[in-house]
């Protein structure tokens, strides 16, 4: 047996590929035991990762202190443009968006994708074996390494690993509105704004809010009402 089939068995590239096109427990379950199988540099992230949330009410409340992943082992990214466009950015209303910003030691790392697929040898693995793998069209073949995907095995994130909050803003003719001071706008005017907002790089509706300090206001906030409850709780 050859060192690519030894690393790169036809299981390990199945649970790659069925991992690509849907996660799940029992699938992150297979992928971990392939997984344990390979060198050690392909269970290693040492970059920060991101990944994208949509939580509730209820779980912003309680990301005051931590939030617990509902999947232990999840896909993380090591590109933060990834994140933030990980299923068309930031969420309907009724879910705030959060991007969480993590560097993992290496008993979190169960798979980093990004380097298998920079890996010459994998890549051949793969070739040979493409059409041995069950659905290889909407796994590996679809996704390849485009998503710079690491895999990890985390339970519970703190609130400091918070990067970005997702929101909305007003729509264009209410901006146009606020921006002229007046409940009615001309379409001439609205054209005019709308150029006003082309020059400056700005778009109307979902946004990320970036810079630090802004995503620490709104930290400490949580912060404050889940030390609150927490108090009420107990009194």
């Amino acid at each position: 047996m050859n060192k690519i089939d030894i690393e790169f068995r036809l299981e390990l590239l199945q649970a790659i590929n069925d991992w690509q096109i849907a996660s799940s427990p029992k699938r992150a379950k297979k992928l971990t035991a392939e997984a344990k199988y390979l060198p050690d540099r392909f269970k290693h992230t040492p970059a920060p990762c991101y990944r994208r949330i949509s939580l509730s009410g209820g779980h912003l409340i309680k990301l005051g202190n931590e939030l617990k992943l509902s999947e232990k082992v999840s896909s993380w990214t090591l590109d933060l443009d990834v994140a933030k466009s990980f299923k068309e950015g930031v969420p309907e209303s009724g879910y705030q968006g959060v991007v969480f910003k993590y560097t993992p030691s290496p008993l979190n790392c169960v798979l980093n994708l990004n380097t298998l697929y920079a890996d010459p040898a994998f890549l051949d693995a793969v070739e040979s074996q493409k059409l041995s793998i069950k659905n290889f069209d909407k796994g590996i073949g679809r996704y390849q390494g485009t998503q710079s995907e690491t895999i990890l095995n985390i339970e519970f994130l703190p609130l400091s690993a918070v990067l970005l909050w997702g929101g909305y803003s007003s729509n264009v003719k209410e901006l146009a509105s606020m921006y002229y001071m007046k409940s009615k706008i001309a379409d001439a005017k609205l054209k005019q704004f709308k150029r006003l907002m082309k020059k400056a790089k700005l778009d109307a509706g979902p946004y990320w809010l970036e810079g630090s300090e802004a995503v620490k206001r709104i930290n400490s906030k949580l912060q404050f009402h889940a030390d609150r409850l927490t108090s009420e709780k107990t009194t």
